[in-house]
């Protein structure tokens, strides 16, 4: 079954869900610091803020916290952080990172757009925004609208790595600064090149 977090890692680098997705190829993400950071953060929340609703959501009527859906339609999965039932029949998402990077970049974009399919399916909900609140630095937040371009690129992103998978076929890729923290930069051509 597809993720949302397998999507996320095609936009980060196609061949990253060729690696893993084609040639079932582990990256041993256990062994990067700050993946098990973010993991920390998301437990700690998880725990902590169950009751919690951050005031910039709105006037909420119901919270959710670390949901698992599933979307019989487009056929991935995704566990939402937080989700929050609006007044009008609408929903808000809220996203932790540990970064502090404070970027909404394509790979933040593809997980808001899955993400907000999966509530619209299985509440028959409107996403309108997700809140995105950044934990590593000082706790900084962002919030990003949820519109029919967001959730189009998404899916096409979910279908482009469905293509790859049913294809078997690696994807073209260029170096960047990426590929120096890949966990597949020694057996990837694009990746290997500067590598050293």
């Amino acid at each position: 079954m597809i993720t949302v977090t397998d999507v996320v890692e095609y936009c980060f680098c196609p061949r990253f869900a060729y690696f893993g997705g084609v040639l079932g190829l582990e990256q041993f993400e256990q062994k990067r610091g700050t993946v098990d950071a973010g993991k920390k953060v998301h437990k700690k929340y998880e725990k902590t803020n169950i009751q919690y609703i951050p005031s910039h959501v709105g006037k909420t009527t119901k919270k959710i916290s670390e949901t698992k859906l599933y979307s019989k339609i487009h056929g991935y999965v995704g566990k939402l952080d937080q989700g929050f039932f609006l007044e009008d029949n609408k929903f808000a998402l809220l996203e932790t990172k540990h970064t502090s990077w404070h970027h909404v970049g394509d790979t933040l974009r593809v997980q808001i757009g899955l993400l907000a399919v999966l509530a619209e399916e299985n509440y028959n909900v409107k996403a309108t925004k997700c809140i995105v609140v950044f934990t590593k630095d000082a706790k900084t937040h962002k919030i990003v609208p949820i519109n029919e371009k967001l959730l189009s690129f998404a899916l096409s992103k979910l279908y482009e790595l469905k293509d790859i998978l049913s294809s078997g076929v690696i994807p073209n890729a260029t170096y960047d600064n990426r590929c120096v923290h890949c966990c597949y930069r020694n057996i990837c051509s694009v990746g290997s090149l500067y590598s050293k």
